[in-house]
């Protein structure tokens, strides 16, 4: 994701209400942050040959291009990558598995980039809200436990 398209995003949603206590989004906020980054999405996002993605016509623009069992998969991975980057563990292979398990289930190049923006906008918006705090050892090791966790389901 590009940087501008990025620090914008991030930018939208610090004014959109803190995550829950333990750093997972509930249902209402998903659901903004997926229309917020589909908003954006189109028109900025690459595809492999580093082309523009744009939608088909209106009704493609206003349609998420993930199915909701994808995109709670999308949640549930950015929400562990930023809370292990917010207690500073490497959380790249939480989303490499991520984009495997995207492609393993036939996600289309489209499909791929907004799993990826998407992904990269959560994680950024959980790692930026818990900052403030200090990740303290006990939840470093829930984090490290989480984060591996999530690994291993992806590659199920």
């Amino acid at each position: 994701m590009c940087y501008l398209m990025k620090a914008l995003l991030i930018l939208v949603l610090l004014l959109l209400p803190l995550p829950v206590e333990a750093g997972y989004l509930p249902e209402a906020q998903q659901s903004q942050i997926t229309q917020l980054v589909l908003k954006y999405f189109w028109g900025r996002a690459k595809l492999p040959d580093g082309s523009l993605i744009q939608p088909r016509d209106e009704q493609d623009r206003q349609t998420v291009p993930v199915a909701p069992g994808g995109l709670q998969m999308v949640f549930d991975a950015g929400e562990i990558s930023g809370i292990a980057e917010w207690c500073g563990l490497d959380w790249n292979k939480n989303f490499e598995a991520l984009m495997t398990w995207a492609r393993s289930t036939n996600q289309d190049d489209r499909q791929v980039a907004y799993i990826a923006t998407l992904h990269g906008f959560v994680s950024g918006y959980i790692h930026s809200n818990m900052k403030s705090r200090h990740c303290e050892a006990d939840m470093r090791s829930k984090a490290e436990a989480m984060l591996q966790q999530s690994i291993t389901q992806l590659q199920k």
